[in-house]
C-alpha cells in the first residue's frame, strides 16, 4: 500500500515537471531583462522595477498572480507587488555563489497569468573588489562602531603578495583619523553644589565655579553656562560667567529677607547638547541688626503707696538677628 502510494506521488510530480516545462515550452517567453548589482548589497534593495521595464500594469500584479518561480534563485529577490520593484531579499556573497568566476549572473524565471506568460530575468552579480578592468583593489570595510574618545587613531600595514615562487610581497602604511561628532553631554561633577555664604559677603564675590566637561573635540566640547528656571529675584542677586562658569553676587544679602536660594544652571555644549544643575545656597546670619526695645507703660503716675510687685511698665525687647 505503502509503496503504490510513493508510486502515485512520483508519477505527479513528474507530471508537474513535464506539465511546467509543456507550458514554458508551448507559451512565448514575452519579456527578457538583465540588471547588474554590486555583491553584499542590504535587504531592500531594489534592483529594478521589473514591471515598468517588462510593460505591465502594476495593479494588476497580485490579481494575475505575478510571481518568481525559479527555485534557487527566489531566495536572493522578491517583488514588491504594491509598486512592481525587484528587491533584493537575501545577502549575495558572489564568491559563494559562483567562486572565481570572472562573470557571475543569477537567472530568474517569473510567470503572470491570464493570459499567461513567462519572463526572463537576469542579474549580473557584480565583485566589490574588481573594476571594469579586471584589476582587484582591497576594501577597508568598517565591522564595528567606531568611538573617538576611547581611540582616535588607527594605524594599519596593507601587504599585498603576488602568485611567484616564492611569492614577493609589499607593504603600506595606512593611517587613519577618527573625526569627531557631538556625541557626548557636558557633565558636572556633581548633580547638586550645597553653599553657604555669608550675608555680609560683598558684591563681586565668587559664590562657586562651575567647570562641566565635554569629551568631544573642537567646538563640540566648548560649554557654555546660563541660568534656568530661576525667579527674577534672584537673578537680581546672583549673576554667571557664561563662559566660566563663575556665579558671583551682584546685589546685598539679607538673611532677613531670605536665608536660602535655589537656581538651575544649564550647560550647552557648541552642538546644541545640554545638561542641568541645581545650586543651592544657605546664608549665614551675621550680627548686623541692633536690637529694638519698646516700652510700654501701664499708667501715667504711679502712687506713692503703691505695693512691691505693682506692674509700672513692659518692656520689649526684639533682634532680628538668629541665635
Amino acid at each position: 500500500m505503502k509503496d503504490n502510494t510513493r508510486c502515485r506521488g512520483a508519477q505527479w510530480t513528474i507530471w508537474q515537471v513535464l506539465l511546467y516545462f509543456s507550458l514554458f515550452c508551448f507559451t512565448d517567453v514575452l519579456g527578457q531583462l538583465q540588471y547588474s548589482i554590486p555583491e553584499e548589497q542590504k535587504k531592500g534593495t531594489i534592483v529594478g522595477n521589473v514591471a515598468k521595464d517588462l510593460g505591465l500594469d502594476v495593479k494588476k500584479l497580485a490579481l494575475r498572480q505575478f510571481q518568481i518561480v525559479s527555485r534557487n534563485a527566489k531566495q536572493y529577490f522578491n517583488v514588491n507587488m504594491d509598486n512592481g520593484n525587484l528587491i533584493v531579499s537575501e545577502r549575495i556573497d558572489r564568491e559563494a555563489l559562483c567562486g572565481a568566476k570572472l562573470s557571475c549572473f543569477i537567472n530568474l524565471e517569473a510567470v503572470i497569468e491570464n493570459p499567461l506568460n513567462f519572463y526572463t530575468i537576469t542579474i549580473e552579480i557584480q565583485d566589490r573588489k574588481n573594476n571594469k578592468d579586471g584589476i582587484k583593489y582591497p576594501d577597508i570595510i568598517l565591522e564595528k562602531s567606531l568611538d573617538r574618545e576611547k581611540q582616535s587613531f588607527y594605524e594599519l600595514i596593507l601587504t599585498a603578495s603576488d602568485g611567484g615562487k616564492p611569492p614577493k610581497t609589499g607593504t603600506a602604511i595606512i593611517k587613519i583619523t577618527v573625526q569627531d561628532t557631538n556625541d557626548n553631554f557636558p557633565t558636572f561633577s556633581q548633580e547638586t553644589y550645597h553653599l553657604k555664604i555669608s550675608e555680609n559677603a560683598p558684591l563681586g564675590f565668587l559664590v562657586v565655579h562651575l567647570n562641566a566637561t565635554d569629551k568631544d573635540e573642537g567646538t563640540n566640547g566648548l560649554v557654555s553656562y546660563s541660568f534656568s528656571y530661576i525667579a527674577k529675584d534672584i537673578n537680581e542677586i546672583f549673576s554667571i560667567d557664561s563662559l566660566k562658569g563663575d556665579i558671583k553676587i551682584i546685589g546685598n544679602l539679607d538673611y532677613e529677607a531670605s536665608d536660602s536660594y535655589e537656581m538651575t544652571v544649564e550647560a550647552k555644549d557648541g552642538g546644541g547638547l545640554v545638561t542641568h544643575c541645581k545650586v543651592s545656597i544657605q546664608v549665614i546670619d551675621v550680627n548686623d541688626n541692633a536690637p529694638d526695645i519698646t516700652v510700654t507703660t501701664s499708667k501715667g503716675a504711679i502712687p506713692e503707696d503703691s505695693p512691691p510687685g505693682t506692674v509700672i511698665a513692659i518692656i520689649n525687647v526684639d533682634d532680628l538677628d538668629s541665635g
